[in-house]
């Protein structure tokens, strides 16, 4: 009986203590890519348990391809990875996705060595650097709601891996901290490409990150869907009325409820995503809404001018509208409702047709004043 006992533990430490750890295991609930100087609002950051007293730098890029986004990365010791980034930078460019083919092709610098897919891997680059291998790890990924959003998150994600502060917003191809460096360019497809360059002393590992949570992922082929810790509705964070006329989505990714309305070749969508307040600074937020309807950049003064309160059970929203140009093709408008409850900042957002948005605009405002928070009601949020 003994011996029993003894054997399954050890196959079961066989089983769960050996093998690679492959990349991006766990998932954070949710630029589209804009023009150079796109804002990322920037989520929350869970302190990284395991620093590293070495500096570490990560070198990655994503590219969003429909139903899937590539992601591209490097990462090990800051003066290993600096010296690879030129060649990481040539491969990157060299990408390319043709209609025949739906995954990537690239160019391989000279003496780096391509490996065959493994796990969730499509491939692994090593590269031979003295007596140490680093790795470029290249896995597709399914795209989880707006692509703007599933790319700051992303972004954020590693910045947490590496031990570096959350800001609210970054401008692609700004060095505000001196930590990160983010560019966008178009491949030699026109693929829209966000590259970033990190360096910090955590380890730059995926492995039980925080903001990667597999149970909220879809099941990836050829790996076991993971179950989720229980049932979404045991202990709802919010109640709503859903209007008439409304189709239900559902929540995924970073999307705690999602809607939709169509009429005719006219749609607008209604998602609902919660964020730490870290990611929730109102003038950040609104700009990045504005760039997706083709307008430029508010001021603070106006902004302040142009919201509006909105009652919302026991709090109170911020409420602002935005219309593209009217030159737009298609003309979009935005609804957007942001509200801080206890630590997290929720937004409700209408998004589509700028003519049907209109049209859908009482019923929004009516969604958005059904919504209560128990918790907060119950002055659990207030402690």
């Amino acid at each position: 009986m003994r011996f029993a006992l003894l054997f399954v533990a050890v196959m079961i430490g066989n089983i769960f203590g050996c093998g690679r750890q492959d990349e991006i295991t766990r998932y954070s609930i949710e630029v589209p890519l804009g023009p150079s100087d796109v804002k990322l609002a920037v989520a929350d950051r869970v302190p990284n348990a395991e620093s590293s007293a070495t500096p570490t730098r990560m070198l990655a890029a994503i590219f969003p391809q429909g139903e899937k986004t590539w992601f591209f990365k490097l990462n090990g010791p800051d003066e290993a990875v600096a010296k690879q980034e030129d060649l990481f930078n040539a491969l990157i460019e060299s990408v390319r996705f043709t209609d025949e083919l739906p995954q990537p092709s690239w160019d391989l610098p000279e003496g780096w060595q391509q490996q065959g897919a493994s796990g969730m891997r499509f491939a692994t680059i090593e590269i031979e650097d003295g007596d140490q291998m680093l790795e470029v790890t290249v896995i597709p990924l399914q795209t989880m709601g707006e692509i703007d959003e599933y790319v700051l998150s992303n972004v954020n994600r590693w910045r947490d891996q590496l031990g570096l502060a959350p800001v609210a917003a970054i401008k692609a191809g700004d060095n505000d901290d001196a930590s990160t460096s983010v560019r966008q360019f178009k491949g030699t497809d026109s693929t829209l490409v966000t590259l970033v360059n990190l360096v910090g002393r955590g380890k730059g590992s995926d492995v039980l990150s925080a903001g990667f949570d597999m149970a909220r992922h879809p099941p990836i082929a050829g790996q076991p869907p993971v179950a989720p810790a229980g049932p979404p509705d045991k202990n709802p964070t919010f109640t709503y009325t859903t209007p008439d006329g409304w189709s239900v989505t559902g929540a995924s990714g970073m999307r705690q409820a999602a809607f939709e309305v169509i009429d005719g070749k006219q749609k607008v969508e209604i998602t609902v995503i919660s964020l730490s307040q870290s990611g929730g600074e109102r003038l950040a937020n609104v700009n990045r809404w504005r760039n997706q309807i083709q307008l430029t950049d508010t001021t603070a003064q106006q902004l302040a001018q142009d919201l509006q309160k909105i009652p919302m059970g026991s709090v109170t929203g911020d409420y602002v509208e935005l219309v593209g140009p009217a030159d737009a093709s298609p003309r979009q408008a935005i609804l957007g409702v942001l509200t801080d409850v206890a630590d997290s900042t929720w937004f409700f957002k209408l998004m589509g047709d700028a003519e049907l948005a209109e049209r859908e605009r009482e019923r929004f405002e009516v969604f958005v004043q059904s919504v209560t928070f128990p918790l907060n009601q119950e002055g659990a949020d207030n402690e």
